[in-house]
């Protein structure tokens, strides 16, 4: 390109300054032009790197930080790729949770949660506090879903699952929110648990465990 710029230069300015002060403009840009090539070269590179960077870490368990502005400023498709990735991730790990402690037709906490729950609210409980653990199994269920379908099984347990939550609610409105919050579970297939943190003795488990039968 130089080589045909003189040529140029040669044919249509013949005096030697001219020829000379076009040459020094035509090297100016392409040395402009070079460090402004390398300038963005460095920008991709550390770009690159940062973004590397922002992945290992992602790696390593940090899936909610932001990736790093100078990857958006020179390589915005890649920043939102990233972003997405992550987001993706966190999602499927959340639904990938809910899975392993829920129940997914009742919405209830499976037993592993019911032992987590339960274990950490009698940790918290003061000395000398009563409490009572309701196991309840439904009679005849196998029934139900082997003359009806489990369709209706299905629905039969969601019906439980609620009437169960209506007795726990039943038991905060009665104490007033002071004697912690009741925790239902199924804890496999027809069988429920309910731990009610504060009960004023044994009448009191009795009178709850009445409800349970009637509901």
């Amino acid at each position: 390109m130089l080589a045909l710029t003189l040529i140029v230069v040669a044919n249509f300015m013949p005096d030697l300054q001219g020829v000379l002060t076009v040459l020094t403009a035509v090297v100016g840009c392409a040395v402009v032009s070079w460090a402004s090539a390398k300038r963005a070269l460095a920008d991709v590179t550390r770009a690159t790197e940062l973004a590397t960077v922002r992945v290992v870490e992602a790696t390593a368990g940090d899936l909610t930080s932001a990736t790093p502005l100078a990857v958006g400023a020179v390589l915005p498709r890649l920043a939102d790729a990233l972003d997405a990735m992550f987001a993706r991730v966190r999602d499927n790990m959340a639904s990938a949770t809910s899975l392993a402690r829920f129940d997914p037709i009742t919405l209830l906490g499976n037993r592993i949660h019911f032992h987590q729950e339960g274990e950490r609210a009698i940790k918290g409980l003061p000395k000398g506090v009563v409490s009572a653990l309701f196991f309840i199994d439904l009679d005849n269920f196998k029934t139900v879903n082997d003359t009806l379908g489990h369709g209706c099984g299905d629905q039969a347990l969601m019906k439980m699952a609620n009437r169960l939550r209506a007795v726990a609610a039943s038991q905060v409105a009665l104490q007033g929110g002071a004697g912690g919050e009741p925790i239902v579970g199924r804890y496999a297939g027809d069988e429920f648990t309910l731990f009610v943190p504060h009960v004023g003795g044994r009448d009191d488990a009795a009178r709850i465990g009445e409800q349970l039968v009637s509901a």
